[in-house]
């Protein structure tokens, strides 16, 4: 029996079209984002096999996962929304939205996410708040997520002798601190991140 954690960081987000959608909080998937979903949904060969579904609760990265897994979800699974794999800036863009909000918009409703792993205030990213992006709180944030993720796959391995497979959809910055890879993030990267938008 293996323990497979297929990673994805969210489709194309409004936010990602230019710099001014940067003050869209908590933008959606464009269309081109909801192809980038049916793409990979037809290409994953493990949707009969999926044991959990974990997504950010960032409105993009849980439809990405919906999308994507829609198999698995149209058979049962729920997506578990973990605060701990939120963005990681503070832009607009990169700061959620109240789960009360979350739980009555239609794509999100009739229990196909459980926000009970969500606190109130997890979109707070105040000098005082867990959330706040500093390196010691993103190595925190991303510990508990491993954490989280592990005793989740072990509790499942525990009931099961089949192979364990489970969907992560968070960001991009936050998969170089839960996956601890920093390959490709060099000194004149983030320069030139910062720069595509010119």
């Amino acid at each position: 029996m293996q323990i497979y954690l297929h990673l994805v960081r969210h489709a194309e987000g409004e936010h990602n079209l230019s710099r001014q959608n940067l003050q869209i909080q908590d933008p959606r998937l464009t269309p081109t984002g909801e192809m980038q979903c049916a793409t990979l949904r037809q290409k994953f060969p493990h949707h009969n096999e999926m044991t959990l579904l974990v997504s950010s609760p960032m409105r993009r990265a849980l439809q990405t996962c919906l999308l994507t897994f829609a198999p698995a979800v149209a058979a049962g699974t729920v997506v578990t929304a973990l605060q701990d794999l939120q963005e990681v800036p503070t832009l607009p863009c990169d700061t959620g939205t109240s789960t009360d909000i979350l739980e009555q918009e239609p794509a999100f409703a009739d229990g196909k996410v459980d926000f009970t792993r969500v606190d109130d205030g997890w979109n707070d990213k105040s000098e005082t708040s867990p959330w706040l992006p500093d390196v010691e709180r993103l190595h925190a944030r991303a510990a508990a997520a491993r954490r989280w993720l592990r005793d989740s796959a072990m509790e499942a391995a525990n009931s099961t002798d089949k192979d364990i497979h489970i969907g992560v959809v968070t960001h991009g910055a936050m998969l170089h601190y839960l996956t601890q890879d920093w390959t490709d993030i060099e000194s004149g990267c983030m320069s030139q991140v910062q720069d595509m938008w010119a």
